[in-house]
């Protein structure tokens, strides 16, 4: 083979090493642009749950320094888990970028796993049966977890690596 034919093998396999390289890079480029904007929308749902709970977290001080009844605490969290249902919902309207669908399953989890907490202890208030209550504290443990695993996931996306 001539010096020439060999020069043009060479600058073909360059071509393809860049190009392989190129098309890594553009398709990483997009999976973080696209994680940043989905990152977004993700953050806005989450502080929605972080406002319903804190707002709940209030109410319940107040209910656990007398300051109001059960009966008002539990009208309190009749409203409350409809909200938690009309924020979990938003998760149905997602489409997540490719390889951000785990954390987003285990995101919903999280939140899920909160409302039922929540409702635990609804039913722990109009009960009295620690039952509900020990219930009530098991899912917002696995709620933690879940949430753990989902930001992980999430980071682990928009960096490009498998979820």
């Amino acid at each position: 083979m001539n010096y020439k034919a060999k020069l043009a093998i060479a600058a073909i396999a360059i071509g393809a090493v860049v190009v392989a390289a190129s098309y890594n890079h553009t398709v990483r480029e997009e999976t973080r642009v696209a994680g940043l904007m989905f990152g977004n929308t993700i953050l806005d749902i989450h502080e929605s749950l972080k406002a319903a709970q804190d707002a709940l977290a209030l109410k319940t001080r107040t209910w656990e320094t007398g300051g109001i009844g059960d009966g008002e605490m539990l009208g309190h969290y009749d409203g409350h888990l409809e909200r938690m249902d009309s924020i979990i919902a938003r998760y149905d309207s997602l489409d997540p970028p490719p390889g951000f669908e785990a954390a987003v399953k285990l995101l919903v989890l999280s939140a899920e796993s909160q409302r039922q907490s929540d409702e635990q202890y609804a039913l722990w208030i109009m009960n009295r049966d620690d039952s509900y209550k020990l219930r009530s504290d098991e899912l917002l443990q696995d709620a933690f977890e879940y949430e753990s695993e989902g930001l992980a996931a999430f980071s682990a996306a928009k960096l490009g690596l498998p979820g």
